[in-house]
């Protein structure tokens, strides 16, 4: 059996709507795992800025823990807690803490910020692989009809071609 014209334009079509279907899969696929890498960054941000939560509590306790020992060393030392040098030493022990916990929160803060940033470019990828897989399954569409229609032309060409006389 010979392949008309027609079986091979078909055969090109049926080609490029494989292709196509191939592309579409491909880009759709590429969003899923960039939304989920997306997904998976602002869960770390999230959890980053509970990881801070608990860091600024722990602070809170060593620096209730380092006041408790510093009441301790300066009243063993003869010294009144309400005098000006012990309270002194508390408020820049207090005043330490409060560093330690705006410098942990600032810390966590642009952790989050990079991880939604990181988030939102791995969605804008993910969409960019789509819309690419779109373009390509165009274009693909195009070369498909295109080989189609110049396989039925050449075919229509040959049908007008005369016959030669032996």
């Amino acid at each position: 059996m010979s392949i008309t014209p027609a079986m091979a334009a078909a055969l090109t079509i049926a080609s490029s709507a494989i292709k196509i279907a191939g592309h579409i899969r491909a880009g759709k696929h590429q969003r899923n795992v960039a939304d989920y890498n997306a997904q998976v960054a602002r869960q770390n941000a999230i959890l980053h800025q509970r990881e801070s939560a608990i860091e600024q509590q722990q602070l809170e306790r060593e620096g209730t823990q380092r006041m408790g020992s510093a009441a301790a060393k300066l009243a063993k030392s003869g010294v009144t807690l309400s005098s000006e040098s012990a309270l002194t030493v508390f408020g820049d022990i207090a005043e330490q803490i409060e560093q330690d916990k705006l410098i942990s929160q600032y810390e966590a803060d642009i952790q989050s910020r990079n991880f939604i940033s990181e988030a939102d470019l791995t969605t804008h990828k993910g969409e960019q692989a789509l819309m690419a897989s779109y373009i390509s399954s165009a274009g693909e569409a195009f070369e498909g009809a295109s080989q189609a229609v110049s396989i039925l032309g050449k075919a229509d060409k040959s049908d007008d071609a005369p016959e030669l006389e032996s």
